[in-house]
């Protein structure tokens, strides 16, 4: 293998691969990053059986060929060539070579015949749409999945279709993300896919920032995401993400529309006195047009704060967990929010005004 290539392109790619190896002791070759040089492509591979990357990069080809590295040890090498703009990269010897006009170094490489090979997802459906669009659509939902992997359901990112839109939908069974977005075309297998919040943690990783057109393939057993250079591969969760519509108000007994700003703060401050289960104590009296927001730790004091908003329906009196309403702010373009209640039991639902594709549940934490 003999391979001319841009030094940051090559660094970048190994260093993405490398985040998704994995430690099998008894398969140690998923701990190590796989280089093909073929067809004019340098491709750079990794996979830890439940996740796969494939990238190609266009390159300068002399001579084909494979090696197998420790990806981090090699980006880290990489990232430590300053001044240089280009590296060719060879083998001698069962060794990686990297070499510059000024610096020549050896690497030490695995046998590359044990590789798994990166699944292919063939016979199914597929969607295309905006990279941007899906990777936003998949953060303004991620921080609501369950981190534990007792029920693997929930400790992922749903996806499916309904009507002419895509939706993203995240629950811990403390508080719900759903997150819609329009398509132009026509499906005809229509997605249900349960993805692993881990393997969607490191698609985030992998494709923010890029521009480019996605194509999301997807069978009964496994999901692509790919683009002109990047087919990253997931498996999918094999069960029944809960009925969450059933939970989700029509309408309200009450309903509170407040600057996002002043939410945001008035949390923020909240936080710092709100106990161990970041409590936090709402009031909303519409006859006095009172919105008191209050927090109590018996170590550290206490704070009340009133805050300017528009109000309607009846009074209530609920507790919550502020870092929940804190996490969602983000996903919220507006600058105003309606906060709506249906009594002290029930969850309360967070939009943005004006904005229909964005909605957010937090059960209450009275006791």
């Amino acid at each position: 293998m003999k391979v001319e290539i841009l030094k940051e392109k090559i660094k970048w790619a190994i260093g993405a691969a490398e985040k998704i190896t994995g430690k099998n002791l008894s398969l140690p070759t998923l701990s190590y990053v796989l280089l093909e040089a073929k067809n004019k492509t340098l491709s750079v591979r990794a996979t830890n059986l439940d996740l796969g990357i494939k990238i190609d990069l266009s390159a300068k080809i002399e001579a084909d060929g494979q090696v197998m590295i420790a990806g981090g040890m090699v980006a880290n090498f990489l990232s430590s060539l300053y001044g240089q703009d280009k590296v060719v990269l060879g083998t001698t010897l069962n060794n990686l070579t990297v070499a510059t006009p000024s610096t020549k170094s050896v690497i030490k490489t695995y046998p590359a015949d044990d590789f798994p090979t990166i699944p292919e997802v063939v016979d199914g459906e597929e969607i295309q749409l905006p990279t941007t669009q899906f990777i936003q659509g998949l953060k303004t939902v991620a921080y609501a999945a369950a981190s534990s992997d007792i029920k693997p359901e929930i400790a992922s990112v749903y996806l499916y279709h309904q009507g002419n839109e895509l939706v993203f939908v995240a629950t811990d069974s403390f508080r719900l993300a759903e997150k819609r977005l329009k398509l132009d075309q026509k499906i005809k297998i229509e997605p249900k896919l349960i993805i692993p919040i881990r393997n969607i943690m490191e698609v985030i990783r992998v494709f923010e920032g890029n521009d480019e057109l996605m194509t999301v393939r997807y069978n009964n057993h496994q999901v692509a995401f790919v683009t002109e250079q990047i087919y990253l591969t997931s498996r999918l969760i094999e069960g029944v993400f809960p009925d969450y519509r059933q939970i989700v108000p029509i309408g309200h007994k009450t309903e509170a529309v407040i600057l996002k700003t002043d939410l945001l703060n008035t949390m923020r401050l909240s936080t710092i006195f709100a106990d161990k289960l970041n409590q936090i104590n709402l009031k909303i009296i519409t006859a006095d047009k009172l919105l008191e927001v209050n927090s109590r730790n018996s170590d550290v004091g206490e704070t009340t704060v009133n805050l300017d908003a528009t109000l309607e329906g009846e009074d209530i009196e609920i507790s919550f967990n502020a870092r929940y309403l804190l996490d969602c702010l983000s996903s919220i373009d507006a600058d105003s929010l309606a906060v709506s209640f249906n009594g002290r039991q029930k969850p309360i639902m967070l939009k943005g005004v004006g904005d229909a594709y964005f909605t957010y549940l937090i059960m209450p934490l009275n006791r």
